[in-house]
């Protein structure tokens, strides 16, 4: 009778399956994009270079001696160790890099007098090589001196409505019977604005929804009556929260399922976002301050004597020469910034961008502009 014979793999055999179930788990791994901090030299200088995922950014902290430059930037994952190579520009007080990564160049990144200075202030090094120039396509709108829109869609309060400026197009957005000289409970949210009925008096119970894209209006009824006598914590998700603090509550607004929730009252805490992530707080302080909701950034804008800062991880950048009256609005990357009454633009890629004049703004500017 036949026998089947049995086959018996030798000890080197499962040796090699280990080895290669390794190597591809390693190839893998290397190839998935994840958070990494890195922290390498590259001739003089130390690097130390982050990496987030889930913002898909880069910031890279470089120091020399006493001098200290931050580059942040938004990529997809391109590597580790992604600086290939450092110039160098140095004059009298002056001292300026650029570093090198992926096939491109960042912005010259300068200190002047131990100060970090966006390189467009620097008037002892020829930095025109790095400079854009925009081209200015003035109009004018409803006493609006308009100069550079930068591709956004701008909504500017006239005291009934808005007036609405995009590169193409101009029009004016009526809402209200009657003038009205503060909207504070105004809110961006995402492609929207969301307005309370100001035309009803000491508390509201109907939000006006302006889409950006087309203008048309929606109404959304609530379930209960909030007070005016109200302030904005911030958006998150699908939601704005409003602390109301004459009836010591705070609401959730969900805009995508138009649903209204009670989150916080006398009874129970409230939430408030704090790095990006909502934790409990008390009612008392909600109610008894105007806070506003921390998203996390790893830099942001910031006024000191009228100055206007870029504060990052290590440094605060000077970024105009300008008299700062007011942030109008920010985020990780660019802000809108008030000087007397013309409106400025600024991010690190870009520079200082002029974008419009309304002499109306020399008196009121609280909460009137709102960009898209």
């Amino acid at each position: 009778m036949y026998k089947k014979k049995k086959y018996r793999f030798k000890p080197r055999f499962y040796v090699i399956i280990i080895v290669l179930i390794l190597l591809i788990f390693l190839i893998i791994n290397s190839i998935i994009p994840k958070n990494h901090e890195k922290k390498y030299k590259y001739n003089d200088y130390e690097i130390n270079e982050v990496f987030n995922n889930n913002d898909k950014r880069y910031s890279i902290n470089i120091t020399k001696d006493d001098k200290k430059y931050d580059y942040n930037f938004d990529s997809k994952y391109i590597g580790k160790k992604i600086i290939k190579g450092i110039d160098t520009f140095n004059s009298d007080n002056t001292s300026c890099i650029v570093l090198y990564y992926n096939n491109t160049n960042s912005i010259p990144l300068c200190i002047k007098d131990n100060n970090n200075i966006d390189f467009r202030l620097v008037d002892n090094i020829d930095l025109s090589s790095f400079k854009n120039n925009r081209d200015i396509n003035y109009k004018s709108y409803n006493n609006i001196d308009i100069y550079d829109t930068l591709d956004k869609k701008y909504l500017i309060y006239n005291y009934h409505g808005f007036n609405y400026i995009d590169n193409n197009k101009t029009e004016e957005v009526n809402l209200f019977k009657n003038d009205y000289y503060n909207i504070s409970l105004a809110t961006k949210f995402k492609d929207n604005l969301i307005i309370p009925d100001y035309d009803s008096e000491y508390n509201f119970k109907k939000l006006i929804i302006i889409n950006c894209n087309n203008l048309k209006q929606d109404i959304w009824e609530l379930n209960f009556e909030i007070s005016f006598n109200s302030y904005i914590l911030g958006t998150y998700d699908n939601s704005i929260f409003i602390v109301d603090r004459k009836n010591n509550i705070e609401y959730e607004l969900d805009v995508k399922k138009r649903k209204m929730i009670t989150v916080g009252s006398e009874f129970k805490d409230g939430v408030i976002l704090n790095n990006n992530k909502l934790e409990n707080i008390s009612m008392y302080k909600l109610v008894n301050n105007t806070l506003k909701f921390d998203y996390g950034y790893d830099q942001n804008y910031i006024i000191e004597n009228n100055n206007l800062y870029l504060k990052t991880s290590n440094t605060k950048i000077l970024v105009s020469n300008n008299n700062i009256k007011k942030i109008v609005y920010s985020n990780n990357n660019y802000v809108y910034y008030l000087v007397g009454d013309t409106m400025y633009y600024y991010d690190v890629f870009i520079g200082e961008v002029k974008v419009m004049k309304y002499f109306e703004w020399n008196f009121n500017n609280e909460n009137m502009i709102f960009i898209y």
